[in-house]
């Protein structure tokens, strides 16, 4: 995964998040999701556990278009994990 990608993971994670969570063309869908009371409405409402899986998505998009070779692969877990963690930073500043 070049560092281009890498880069262009945290604004993508950033702009899904607020388009989710502050677009008025999901507000019907942020209520019904509140309204479910279980693991998916968990997992959709808070930001910080919606940030990880699509962090987690978009690594493995980008990890998927460019490793070459099974050795690339043990490094996603750690581009992912920077992701998310730069993720944290950027929404911070």
């Amino acid at each position: 995964m070049s560092l281009i990608l890498f880069f262009m993971t945290v604004p993508a994670t950033h702009a899904v998040l607020q388009t989710w969570f502050t677009g008025s063309v999901f507000e019907r869908w942020r209520a019904r999701v509140e309204s479910w009371r279980d693991w998916r409405s968990e997992l959709l409402g808070c930001r910080f556990c919606l940030a990880h899986w699509i962090t987690f998505c978009l690594t493995l998009l980008n990890f998927s278009a460019t490793a070459t070779e099974t050795r690339d692969w043990l490094l996603f877990p750690l581009y992912w994990f920077a992701a998310i963690e730069a993720l944290q930073l950027y929404e911070k500043s």
